[in-house]
């Protein structure tokens, strides 16, 4: 569930944009120097966007427990260039650039050219997922989820489990190399718990008051950050059509 912040920063499509805009860019830049170099579409890049879900179909949880599900994607999403770029001196040169600064080859100075995240915009970016993050802490902290911790560890118990809150055997689980019969039985408990004391309903609408209190304390920050945000997109739309972008 989204809070409030998340629909104040950049979207999904907003990302798939940008990336996109980059690769063509790269493509563009690679061109004039004299090379073809595989464009990775958004789509392949879904594994290194992964982060671990709460799945809560029955089929998921029995297959997966924790674990991630297995992704249709690259696992690097720049392999087939690296590849080419490790046989060909030139192309490297082109692509990454000689003196191996981030910022330099077509694909660090297009990523500049497009994100430009050392720019206003990214900085306050930043600061407001920062100030999330410290908010989903602070929560985390207060007695009313202490409660809700006591409440789930409580059901769990009473399904012969002992774990003081549902971070504990995701952080267990999940970082082992197989899914077993042990962990699939924990998550099917945990599911089952999680909805018993409605768990991620009460989190995620604390969460969300505590994110719109500070935004109500923090108008005139969210105000620049809104009017950063439409220049930010308005020069990639600039950067879309240099480049016979839609």
């Amino acid at each position: 569930m989204k809070s409030p912040l998340d629909e104040l920063r950049l979207s999904d499509e907003d990302k798939r944009r940008l990336y996109e805009t980059w690769q063509a860019a790269m493509a563009t830049c690679m061109r004039e120097k004299g090379f073809e170099m595989e464009v990775v579409s958004y789509d392949a890049t879904a594994g290194t966007r992964s982060v671990i879900r709460t799945p809560i179909e029955p089929s998921a949880v029995e297959q997966y427990g924790y674990h991630l599900p297995p992704e249709k994607a690259q696992p690097d999403p720049m392999g087939a260039n690296e590849r080419r770029a490790q046989q060909d001196p030139a192309f490297m040169e082109a692509l990454f650039g000689a003196d191996e600064s981030p910022h330099d080859g077509c694909r660090g100075e297009q990523f500049d050219r497009v994100y430009d995240e050392g720019g206003n915009f990214w900085q306050l970016d930043q600061q407001i997922g920062n100030a999330q993050v410290e908010l989903s802490i602070a929560l985390d902290a207060s007695p009313k989820v202490q409660q809700l911790d006591a409440a789930w560890s409580a059901c769990m118990s009473e399904r012969g489990f002992d774990y003081e809150a549902p971070d504990r055997p995701a952080s267990l689980f999940a970082g082992e190399s197989s899914v077993t019969p042990a962990e699939i039985a924990t998550r099917q408990a945990d599911i089952a718990c999680q909805l018993e004391t409605r768990y991620v309903e009460m989190t995620s609408g604390w969460l969300a008051d505590d994110v719109q209190a500070w935004l109500n304390g923090n108008a005139q920050t969210i105000n620049e950050y809104l009017s950063l945000k439409d220049d930010y997109l308005r020069n990639l739309a600039e950067i879309r059509s240099s480049l016979g972008l839609s």
